[in-house]
């Protein structure tokens, strides 16, 4: 994957757009009767601010 595609993907990743799709997800798993786990939640502190971390392409 280009450099140019990796940035573009990470630009939509943002706090309020995760939420927003956890929130789908949570509740999509409640209408089929499955248990919902949040593996983002470790990502942000305890004000909801997502970890900022970089990614070196080796």
């Amino acid at each position: 994957m280009s450099e140019a595609k990796e940035i573009g993907i990470f630009k939509t990743r943002i706090n309020e757009a995760i939420f927003k799709a956890n929130e789908a997800f949570k509740e999509l798993a409640k209408e089929h009767h499955y248990g919902f786990i949040n593996v983002n939640q470790g990502l942000t502190d305890e004000k909801g601010i997502g970890v900022t971390c970089l990614i070196k392409r080796v």
